[in-house]
């Protein structure tokens, strides 16, 4: 993971190949705590090979030294049962946000 304007990131490119995904992540100002996953984006043609996933896999992987209690992030109405299989819950609420509580 390396860093842009401060805030962790993650880009996986292939010098071969257009760029199919990608991600942003947020970490709140203790650093501690908490981190917001936003934009997870996976170019149309090449949805369907968990490629969204191996990428937040990877995301979550970087993070785990952290230690951070919680991640957030708002789903897509095509998102979120992806999210609810890898184990995300629902936050109480008039949006689509859900959280992955430390394991």
């Amino acid at each position: 993971m390396g860093t842009r304007d401060g805030h962790p990131s993650t880009v996986a490119r292939s010098p071969r190949a257009p760029q199919v995904s990608a991600t942003a992540l947020t970490c709140a100002a203790d650093g501690v705590s908490f981190a917001g996953l936003a934009d997870v984006i996976v170019d149309p043609a090449h949805r369907g090979r968990r490629l969204g996933a191996a990428l937040v896999d990877r995301i979550l992987e970087d993070l785990e030294p952290r230690g951070l209690k919680r991640i957030v992030l708002k789903a897509s109405e095509a998102g979120r049962p992806l999210y609810e299989q890898a184990g995300w819950t629902p936050l109480e609420g008039p949006y689509d946000w859900m959280e992955l509580r430390s394991r």
